[in-house]
């Protein structure tokens, strides 16, 4: 089964309005769709974000699943410090999740597919 999440890039105004229609929603019906999406207000935010390198730990991730942090840095061949601090940044934003306690965290892949979404607006929206 393929887990995909949406990456948005588009105004902060565009997800509060979204979230209110869903708010909305669930008090009409009693439940709203399911989204998978993450929101990043710019294309700079999402870049920094989604590294080339970051990615690659993603896909190792998927495709090697590490027994720990330290494991996903050997078989990235990269500094444990680097690998954990990307690490980090890929939970905030619900990229991964840790699985375990202390020091036998794992880190887990929450999606297997990323799927890039957005509008950029070129002139101003009519009043």
């Amino acid at each position: 089964m393929s887990r995909t999440v949406v990456i948005r890039v588009g105004p902060v105004e565009q997800a509060r309005r979204e979230f209110k229609e869903d708010i909305a929603t669930l008090a009409r019906a009693g439940r709203v769709r399911h989204r998978r999406e993450i929101w990043f207000a710019n294309l700079a935010a999402a870049a920094k974000m989604l590294t080339e390198q970051r990615l690659a730990l993603l896909r190792l991730i998927c495709q090697q699943p590490p027994r720990s942090t330290a494991d996903l840095a050997r078989l990235a061949r990269r500094s444990l410090k680097a690998v954990a601090a990307d690490v980090r940044a890929l939970e905030r934003v619900g990229l991964i999740e840790l699985v375990g306690a202390g020091q036998n965290q794992r880190p887990v892949a929450a999606y297997d597919r990323i799927h890039l979404a957005g509008d950029i607006a070129l002139a101003r929206a009519a009043a």
